[in-house]
């Protein structure tokens, strides 16, 4: 942990910002909204953040509008603030989530990793399905959203497009009121 602090007091402000910028924004890995993970952006994200509210509200906590209840430094806030039994059992719930997030800042090198080094060391040792549900995440990532989409297939098979948005060029250019025209709307 020593050499996060000590990062963080040699580091100017913006170059922080910037480190934690790449580190946690633009990366799947290094993610710190701990439901992404176990449900990737599908239905059932929405469901588990629901999940984790309702946990926070039976404690007292309202969380603003801007605040999603997943992220890890929420979930930390909550635990130092508030209840830090049912936070623990939210860190240990999303246990793979959290040591997928370690493994990835680990392997970058990151100073972050001590911190999150530091909080997996706080719950119990991976073993068995918790230990293989880690290495499912590493290998498959985050699931995807498959309910629903099939209207959207990209086959052009099963989509044609219409004439005047064909790759091969419009017989002649229309204007949005011709193309409204051309798909039958005005009958």
């Amino acid at each position: 942990m020593n050499r996060l602090t000590d990062h963080l007091a040699a580091t100017p402000l913006t170059e922080l910002q910037r480190e934690y910028v790449e580190t946690f924004d633009h990366t799947r890995r290094g993610c710190l909204y701990l439901t992404y993970f176990t449900t990737g952006d599908t239905r059932k994200r929405g469901l588990a953040l629901v999940q984790l509210k309702q946990a926070y509200r039976r404690a007292g906590v309202e969380l603003t509008s801007g605040e999603l209840p997943d992220h890890l430094g929420v979930v930390l806030e909550f635990g130092a603030t508030a209840d830090v039994d049912t936070a623990w059992t939210i860190l240990n719930g999303y246990r793979a989530s959290l040591e997928v997030l370690r493994m990835a800042l680990q392997d970058k090198g990151s100073p972050w990793a001590d911190a999150v080094v530091a909080i997996s060391r706080t719950l119990p040792e991976l073993v068995g399905e918790d230990a293989e549900a880690v290495a499912r995440l590493i290998e498959q990532g985050p699931p995807s959203e498959d309910v629903g989409l099939a209207p959207y297939a990209m086959d052009p098979r099963l989509n044609p497009l219409p004439d005047y948005l064909d790759p091969a060029g419009p017989p002649s250019v229309l204007s949005p009121l011709d193309a409204y025209s051309a798909a039958g709307a005005d009958r």
